[in-house]
């Protein structure tokens, strides 16, 4: 991994990753306020969808600027390559149901692979133990079949932090339903090394809102302190 995305995984302090990014000027106002790294959500199920030939026209812009995650929801495993090995992203997040062995080609072909899990409970969470070595890190978000993230929902914030607390090893990232005035909150209780969110700084419906992301930061800023 490059040194970039190596500090965005770091214990030391807590990053954030705003996702469902679609265009250079929203790209550009998380680079201006601090943001750590950007989402690109290729599943074109989601309101946030963005296609790779959109995305290649922009993307390179804000190289070594931001790290640029790109979003597959159970695309094939040559698609997920080819995109990535056009150099415009960073690292790679499966989000659908790919399998083990998906995660295992992947970093077998020098990929920078995030896991993201859907979370009903703590017992889930513990059945994600013996599979956290296989990607270079883990994003806990709310269970949510057949939709695959963005729907606001909080996993349990408790069982997520005892977890963290229990896999130190792993970078773990937090999502689902996180906003600005409940980040801090959520920061505390999980302890994760990373924050993920998409609606929480939406004025509507992927449309990502100055403000709001502004505030984000600052409160984020202001636990790292």
């Amino acid at each position: 991994m490059n040194a970039q995305l190596n500090d965005f995984l770091s214990p030391d302090q807590v990053s954030v990753k705003i996702c469902g990014i679609r265009d250079l000027e929203t790209a550009k106002l998380l680079v201006s306020n601090g943001v750590q790294a950007l989402g690109v959500n290729f599943w074109e199920g989601s309101k946030r969808y963005v296609d790779v030939d959109t995305a290649h026209l922009w993307l390179p812009s804000v190289k070594g600027e931001i790290v640029r995650v790109g979003l597959f929801v159970n695309h094939s495993m040559d698609f997920v390559k080819a995109v990535y090995d056009r150099g415009e992203l960073d690292v790679v997040q499966l989000h659908g149901d790919e399998t083990l062995a998906d995660l295992d080609e992947l970093r077998d072909a020098g990929i920078p692979v995030w896991r993201a899990a859907g979370v009903k409970n703590a017992q889930s969470l513990a059945e994600l133990s013996p599979q956290l070595n296989r990607a270079d890190a883990w994003l806990l978000d709310a269970h949510a079949p057949g939709v695959y993230g963005g729907t606001g929902d909080c996993i349990d914030w408790l069982s997520a932090g005892a977890f963290v607390s229990n896999h130190r090893e792993t970078p773990l990232i937090l999502a689902g339903g996180l906003r600005p005035e409940n980040v801090a909150k959520a920061i505390q209780q999980v302890k994760p090394c990373a924050i993920d969110l998409a609606s929480g700084v939406e004025s509507s419906a992927a449309v990502k809102d100055p403000a709001l992301v502004a505030e984000l930061m600052a409160r984020v800023s202001a636990f790292n302190s």
